[in-house]
């Protein structure tokens, strides 16, 4: 570690071993009813339904057995054994994370035991729960409804069903009326990849409708376990004539391979089938598309690092004084590296957008948040924290203003929030408590500004530990960062805050002081029970892309997060210091259009759905149209150079004012495969609304490790 003597190294390595062995002695200790010590010892952490069965974890040892002990679980009469061989950071190579298949729908009971193999008693049963088994459903992401021309709709996407090894099929009703039904038979290698599946797991639907707006609905239908899984609705405008002839479609993925990308997409146009497209890469070549029914598919050749392209669709000629030409889709970008790197690739125009917020029905309908934080609970429910939340009266008058605000959103509906309030407006999260600076006389107001959060789970809770910025707030945006504050809340799974307030409580007001990097603008929990945090440099007051970064990374263990003395420092390699001074930039490749440095607002977030960490974030000046988006093995690195999403609706003109969106973040609960989960703040909703809001997208992408 840089910054300490070589005695002080031998003494934290001391430390660190003594703790380890005393958190094993404690684990593999004999109880009261075992006075021997001989008995196997455990503990079963985590039982959930899993598909038609049930999934357990936890960790089994016997101490007359130097190998993994096997472990028994039985259910419905049944057992099955498995050994507990799982290499954990904690116990060792005494983890297991075993399931048992097969189960029929509805309340199953399980347990699961360790038989002794020498002295003391017979054994140690580590648990008995009841689960619900749900049905296995189909599954699946409508990625498509577009107008394919006059009187016609263009629908796609992908769908599977877990328990049918051949194509799917998928229904599409309009207005409610069927409309047509047929087996996934268009190849989707960057879905498939990731199932393990043959590659005809998508589909891809021509229609023809009647002009004007309609609702279309796709399903898939189960022929197996289960019943049918909607892939949702969409509203669409279908075109009648006289109107645009120019061919309309759209990039469905952008997927590396050796030397290029392969590029996918679909199109139609109002006057014949698409017979050619073409891409053409920035600065590089152009290449022809073979078009088949609609679809596309080429490699792309590429040369290592970040480039954009562009797909034109050609348009087939119409008929006389009709709009035509060919029709240049939204560019995508890919980063092609090197070996032992990550290549990524996005179409980046996204299939999908959902504002967040609460229901129609409740009493803070139509409030206006940014900065949008999200915290995954062990249930699949998500924590939502807000920057800034306000609300205007019909007569444009402002009704409320709150800093910092969280909101509780239940598995299935994660974009819905479940507010709680209070007198017509939303309550605080957490509000500054004595240790907070002292504010100057231009922005004497103080607030806290949550940045990011992450979450431990110990016994029956979760623990939501959350770094906020200390800033002081004055008239006209005057805002002065006065440090980094810990606050923290508990959930209760089987007590969620159901249209109850969410307050967290202040471990530690000044964690770091004014003028210090803001440590926490985002953070990761990794599998070790560590969280890495991050800063990055900025001009207080706004500037030039030049005076933002460079970006640091620290590391702490989750819980002592609020230990200032507890915090290391990356200075490299494999370095770390608790000098904050020695703590080194990360190398943060330029993008296609050159440097593209974080915003102070950027998100890091581990995506398991791709098996990387993923940095978002809006580029310079912050007010933008754009999400740049990289990604990494690791939370040091080696980070990539950008791709970039563009956002819709976001470059709008209201009155003569351009209003545009910011606060770009990686939102990994909305991620599927081949697709990645952003979120947004969009200044103006719509040009006749008042306000805004924070909105959820999903934009179809794809990361390659090269070996």
């Amino acid at each position: 570690m840089l910054g300490r003597d070589q005695r002080t190294v031998h003494r934290t390595l001391v430390l660190l071993v003594a703790l380890a062995v005393v958190f094993v002695a404690g684990c593999l200790a004999p109880d009261a009813a075992d006075p021997t010590g001989r008995a196997p010892v455990g503990r079963l952490e985590a039982v959930f339904a899993d598909g038609d069965g049930i999934r357990v974890r936890g960790w089994a040892a016997d101490p007359d057995l130097a190998a993994p002990v096997v472990v028994t679980m039985s259910s419905e009469q049944r057992s099955r054994t498995f050994v507990a061989d799982v290499v954990r950071d904690d116990v060792g190579r005494r983890g297991f994370d075993a399931r048992f298949p097969g189960l029929a729908p509805g309340l199953r009971q399980i347990c699961v035991w360790v038989d002794n193999v020498g002295p003391g008693r017979e054994g140690r049963l580590l648990g008995c729960r009841e689960v619900t088994v749900g049905p296995v459903q189909p599954t699946g992401v409508l990625e498509v409804v577009a107008p394919g021309g006059v009187g016609r709709i263009s629908v796609g996407g992908w769908a599977y069903e877990h328990d049918r090894p051949g194509p799917a099929e998928v229904a599409v009703t309009v207005d409610g009326r069927f409309a047509d039904r047929r087996p996934t038979t268009v190849a989707r290698p960057d879905v498939a990849a990731f199932l393990g599946r043959p590659p005809e797991v998508g589909f891809a639907v021509d229609l023809p409708a009647t002009p004007g707006p309609r609702r279309v609905c796709v399903v898939v239908v189960n022929s197996g376990y289960g019943t049918d899984s909607s892939l949702g609705c969409r509203e669409v405008v279908v075109a009648g004539p006289p109107q645009d002839r120019r061919p309309v479609g759209r990039v469905t993925s952008v997927v590396p391979v050796d030397g290029g990308v392969v590029l996918s997409g679909l199109g139609s146009d109002p006057d014949g089938p698409l017979v050619a497209a073409r891409v053409r890469v920035v600065g590089g070549a152009t290449v022809d598309l073979p078009v088949a029914a609609g679809a596309f598919s080429a490699t792309i050749p590429l040369a290592v690092g970040p480039a954009r392209f562009c797909v034109e669709l050609v348009d087939v000629p119409g008929p006389p004084g009709a709009a035509s030409g060919d029709r240049t889709l939204p560019c995508s970008t890919a980063v092609v590296a090197a070996s032992g790197s990550v290549s990524v690739g996005t179409s980046g125009s996204p299939s999908s957008t959902a504002p967040v917020g609460p229901p129609s029905t409740s009493p803070l309908a139509g409030i206006d948040r940014d900065a949008g934080v999200s915290a995954v609970l062990r249930d699949g429910s998500v924590l939502w924290l807000f920057g800034d939340s306000s609300a205007v009266d019909a007569n444009g008058s402002l009704r409320y203003f709150v800093n910092n605000t969280a909101a509780w959103a239940a598995p299935g509906a994660l974009t819905v929030t479940r507010d709680g309030a209070s007198a017509g407006r939303p309550v605080p999260f957490a509000t500054p408590v004595d240790g907070f600076p002292a504010c100057p006389a231009d922005a004497p107001r103080p607030g806290m500004w949550p940045m990011s959060a992450v979450v431990r789970s110990d016994g029956p809770l979760d623990r939501v530990v959350v770094l906020t910025a200390n800033v002081c707030l004055g008239a006209s945006l005057r805002i002065v960062p006065a440090g980094v504050s810990v606050v923290t809340w508990d959930y209760d799974p089987t007590r969620p805050p159901v249209d109850v307030p969410v307050t967290g409580t202040v471990v530690e007001q000044l964690l770091f002081a004014p003028g210090e990097p803001l440590w926490g603008t985002s953070a990761v929990l990794g599998a070790d029970g560590v969280v890495h945090a991050y800063a990055c440099g900025f001009p207080p007051d706004g500037g030039t892309i030049d005076q933002y970064g460079p970006c640091r990374v620290a590391r702490v263990p989750v819980d002592s997060v609020a230990d200032r003395t507890a915090w290391e420092f990356w200075a490299g390699g494999t370095d770390w210091s608790s000098d904050q001074t020695a703590a080194v930039a990360l190398d943060l490749p330029d993008g296609p259009d050159g440097t593209s440095p974080p915003m102070p607002g950027f998100s890091v977030k581990e995506d398991p759905v791709h098996g990387v960490v993923v940095m978002a974030y809006s580029p310079w000046p912050g007010f933008t149209n754009r999400v740049q988006v990289r990604v990494a093995p690791e939370a040091t690195g080696p980070w990539s150079a950008p791709v970039e999403v563009h956002l819709p609706g976001c470059a709008d003109s209201v009155s003569g004012t351009l209003v545009l969106c910011y606060a770009g973040t990686a939102q990994p609960s909305f991620s599927r495969p081949g697709l990645l989960g952003l979120g947004y703040y969009d200044q103006r909703i719509r040009v006749d609304a008042a306000g805004g809001q924070y909105v959820t997208i999903e934009v179809p992408f794809s990361v390659v490790v090269v070996p």
